[in-house]
């Protein structure tokens, strides 16, 4: 058995009771849901291919709702949009993959990106030691990385570190129908860290 939480899967969307440790590495993973009782014949499996949904009449819920702009638009104090978000390396806040060598080594801290002509408008330079700060807080010295892969008046950084934990910054409110919170985006300014 996978753990006692397959026990609590069985019969859910996610069911995974028919996972074992032999399992997954005679096949070298397996793809979920897959409950107790089917075989282990490599098909790949996905939920609603079959076009059922768990609801009563079978049919999917979708909410409609009107697009709004998130709460805290940039302004002459906080110019720019922070986005956060994951890295290839990491996972939530590195309680795992910080403890694999090679994948902290290769992400050992966080950053911020920064498209080029923001970067010379502010006279910053690749590798210099920035400070992001919002409405609630900062996080200081991270390393700018200057790239055109983020749009102008945008900046980027990983959430994944605790000791510069990108929710210090980011925002409180929520989602008015799913309830979830918004820490991908809020105003911040850049500055140089001291």
């Amino acid at each position: 058995m996978v753990g006692c939480a397959q026990h609590f899967s069985a019969g859910r969307l996610c069911d995974y009771s028919g996972m074992t440790y032999k399992a997954i590495e005679q096949h070298g993973g397996l793809q979920w849901p897959l409950p107790a009782g089917v075989s282990h014949d490599g098909e790949v499996r996905r939920l609603y291919v079959d076009g059922k949904y768990q609801t009563e009449d079978g049919r999917a819920r979708l909410i409609p709702c009107s697009w709004e702009p998130f709460p805290e638009q940039p302004n002459g104090e906080f110019p720019f949009v922070l986005n956060t978000g994951r890295t290839v390396e990491h996972w939530h806040t590195r309680t795992k993959t910080s403890q694999v060598p090679m994948l902290d080594s290769m992400v050992p801290s966080a950053w911020l990106e920064m498209n080029p002509a923001d970067a010379a408008r502010l006279e910053l330079k690749s590798h210099d030691r920035v400070t992001v700060t919002s409405r609630r807080s900062s996080v200081r010295n991270l390393e700018l990385r200057i790239t055109g892969i983020v749009a102008p008046g945008q900046v980027f950084m990983p959430f994944h570190f605790s000791e510069a934990n990108s929710n210090l910054v980011t925002l409180g409110a929520f989602d008015p129908i799913s309830r979830e919170p918004n820490f991908k985006q809020c105003a911040v300014r850049i500055e140089r860290s001291a």
